[in-house]
């Protein structure tokens, strides 16, 4: 079984793990060194690739990985990490992040306990409370 990576990557050092980096899996990225995870994310390909458009970013300094045998694991870990992270997370669903997406063309269900997240919809449903037509019109 894959373990997560035991010591913080610097962000800004990355081409000098792009090899072991170059397979699927989870990062986890960190906005300090003894600071807790800020960001999750994957890539089904490279997580070299995947974690690449943060290396600019000011915000995210650390990253931590996981490697994956399959897309479909790191989706799996992806969620896993996600659920569990929303204190923190700058992509939490109280921070107006989603869920994450499944592979394309994938039949894989979040392992979370008790997610019911659909995931092939980019979309938040509401409910919406309709007037019951048997009760008649209350214009007067």
């Amino acid at each position: 079984m894959s373990k997560l990576s035991a010591v913080k990557g610097d962000l800004a050092k990355l081409d000098r793990h792009k090899l072991e980096l170059s397979r699927p899996g989870v990062f986890i990225l960190y906005k300090s060194n003894l600071g807790p995870p800020h960001y999750v994310g994957r890539d089904e390909v490279s997580m070299y690739l995947g974690m690449g458009e943060f290396r600019n970013n000011p915000d995210y300094k650390y990253y931590k990985f996981l490697p994956c045998k399959t897309g479909d694991d790191a989706y799996k870990w992806e969620c896993i990490y996600w659920h569990t992270g929303q204190n923190t997370l700058d992509n939490s669903a109280e921070r107006g992040g989603k869920h994450p997406k499944r592979p394309a063309g994938s039949t894989v269900k979040c392992p979370f306990p008790g997610c019911t997240a659909d995931h092939d919809l980019d979309i938040e449903i509401t409910a919406v409370v309709l007037d019951d037509p048997s009760e008649g019109s209350s214009e007067e």
